[in-house]
């Protein structure tokens, strides 16, 4: 089946479609349906309608991944760097002015190869190569990378980056490894915007390398790794969300309009978005989704937004990560689910545990 393009569903809302959707005769704002390989499996009357008004880009949502069903993680953040070239005003780690909380420094090469080994026992885990660091501060990246080839099963395989360091040499490399999903986070369509949010980028060499990229994998033929573009709405982009869809909408995969997160409480509520919060709290989606990440530094946390290891379970260079999972992980998701994240203060000024 061919693939989709699409533009995922986040802060993306009906209000937001309302002016697109208006060219779809009997069109609802809602969603079709794609799975991890960008091929249809919902919504086909809806996406038949788009295809016959050559609308170029088709609200999406990704059916969920199938996970380990208990056994492990579905999902592993590994943190290969913590270094960063930039200091966006919505990154608590690197913004101007802060301090760090634990050193900027590259995963050991061992450390990753050892949570990969023990990965590839369990067929449907996730993998995102990415949390607060920005990958190609890490020198040796690609040797990390060429140590999930033989692991097929470990897919899919996600890369976050925010694009200033793609050059030449590496969107070759890039087009060649086993990353499934490699995100770019634009986070803006002008200069203006763009410099005050993303401190010490270059919006045009940022754009251009995209460009280069999107032009360099459309020459290659390969289907793999899908090109996603993200921006977060914050006050600043909010009315951009939909230029910003129509921009990359025809190069890209997926285009992504992120829902602004206050990271766990810690940053200011400077977004514009609706909020799709439930009234009641209840227990943490990403727990829920079995999210686990191991930190630059081989500390492994329950929480994507504990960027400085303060619910770390244990570290990885001296537990193996099912040690992890079933010593730690477990018990603090049952403590969730007895609705006593109020003693947990990383947790209990968290707004976001709906996302």
């Amino acid at each position: 089946m061919r693939s989709v393009r699409s533009a995922e569903l986040a802060a993306l809302t009906d209000e937001h479609f309302r002016e697109e959707a208006a060219s779809f005769d009997g069109w609802s704002c809602k969603p079709i349906e794609i799975d991890d390989d960008l091929c249809l499996v919902g919504g086909h009357a809806r996406y038949q309608a788009a295809l016959r008004l050559g609308h170029p880009v088709i609200p999406s949502v990704r059916r969920k991944h199938p996970g380990n069903g208990g056994r492990f993680p579905d999902r592993l953040l590994i943190e290969v760097t913590r270094k960063c070239n930039l200091s966006c005003v919505f990154c608590p780690v690197h913004a101007e002015g802060q301090p760090p909380s634990i050193p900027e420094e590259d995963m050991d090469l061992d450390v990753f190869r050892k949570v990969m080994d023990e990965c590839r026992t369990y067929p449907q885990v996730e993998l995102l190569m990415h949390f607060y660091g920005e990958p190609f501060m890490n020198k040796k990246l690609f040797e990390y990378l060429d140590h999930l080839r033989p692991a097929p099963e470990l897919r899919p395989v996600w890369m976050s980056t925010n694009g200033r360091l793609l050059d030449g040499d590496k969107i070759a490399r890039l087009l060649d490894s086993p990353i499934t999903y490699l995100q770019v986070s634009v986070n803006g369509i002008s200069e203006d915007k763009y410099s005050r949010l993303m401190v010490n980028s270059d919006f045009g060499v940022v754009v251009h390398n995209v460009e280069k990229l999107l032009d360099a994998k459309a020459r290659s033929g390969r289907r793999t790794p899908f090109i996603r573009l993200q921006m977060i709405e914050l006050d600043q982009t909010h009315e951009d969300a939909m230029a910003f869809v129509r921009r990359w909408g025809e190069a890209a995969d997926i285009v992504h309009v992120n829902a602004f997160e206050k990271q766990g409480g810690r940053l200011p509520d400077y977004h514009t978005m609706r909020d799709g919060r439930p009234e009641t709290r209840r227990m943490c989606r990403r727990l829920e989704r079995s999210d686990m990440v191991v930190l630059a530094n081989g500390e492994v946390t329950v929480c994507v937004y504990d960027y400085d290891g303060v619910l770390s379970l244990g570290n990885v260079k001296d537990l193996t990560m099912l040690q992890l999972w079933q010593e730690g992980f477990l018990a603090f998701r049952e403590r969730h689910r007895r609705n006593e994240w109020t003693a947990i203060p990383l947790c209990s000024g968290c707004s976001d545990w709906w996302l």
